[in-house]
């Protein structure tokens, strides 16, 4: 589950929300992102989502024994009163399995040769944020020059950056433009600030060269920065490893 930055704790599982609006569109985008993961992986191992015990909330868990006391995700849904709810997450996954190929060719590899140019790139910005500042269109390019340098499709990586900042809005993003960190690089957590980079080539060429190690097996091009893209997401990578 993916909170959003403008909520805060109180007492146990009672927050504060800042950004109603806000916080229901981080909500609606993890939830609809988490219904396709699961049938990926229900279909992959022949599940049925809607039986006994194949998905179950946090908080189905402790009531069952078998999870810490959280209440989570249905204190998210139903204190921003999104209507979500675990029997009809179960049913979207059931559904999304019936729906869909779950084949590899569906999805878009991260390694290869860019698809966009900087400038269909800067214009997609523009469109979906015409208050996006100069210095942001400025970087646009590092996107496929450091991508280039590591073999990724920059284009991929400019996408996971708008997904993560709201399309450099940043609302409702955990970072902001100042920490030159366009994907939440160290945001494990509600309330975890993240990463801070120098530059935003640097912010990018980290970026750009963790999603590499996510993707590929060759040695990373730029020697001098691999150990710290071993160490901005160390909680990240535990759980891919897990």
């Amino acid at each position: 589950m993916c909170e959003p930055a403008c909520i805060k704790y109180t007492a146990d599982s009672n927050f504060t929300c800042s950004n109603l609006a806000e916080a229901r569109v981080v909500v609606k985008r993890t939830y609809e992102a988490v219904v396709e993961l699961f049938a990926y992986l229900c279909k992959k191992y022949s599940l049925n989502p809607l039986a006994d015990s194949v998905i179950i909330s946090h908080r189905e868990g402790h009531s069952r024994g078998i999870a810490s006391n959280h209440g989570d995700p249905e204190h998210l849904w139903t204190q921003l009163g999104t209507g979500y709810t675990m029997d009809g997450f179960r049913k979207a996954v059931k559904a999304a399995m019936g729906g869909v190929s779950f084949g590899t060719d569906r999805y878009t590899k991260i390694m290869g040769n860019a698809t966009a140019t900087a400038e269909q790139m800067k214009a997609y910005l523009k469109a979906k944020n015409p208050k996006v500042t100069q210095s942001v269109l400025e970087m646009v390019p590092l996107y496929l020059s450091e991508g280039k340098a590591e073999g990724v499709q920059g284009d991929i990586a400019f996408a996971q950056s708008c997904l993560e900042t709201g399309n450099f809005t940043f609302s409702g993003s955990a970072v902001t433009l100042s920490q030159n960190n366009f994907c939440g690089m160290g945001v494990t957590s509600n309330g975890v600030k993240g990463n801070s980079f120098d530059t935003p080539q640097l912010g990018i060429r980290v970026q750009v060269q963790h999603l590499k190690a996510y993707a590929s097996t060759d040695r990373i091009a730029e020697e001098a920065n691999a150990d710290l893209v071993m160490r901005t997401d160390r909680g990240k990578l535990k759980q891919i490893q897990l």
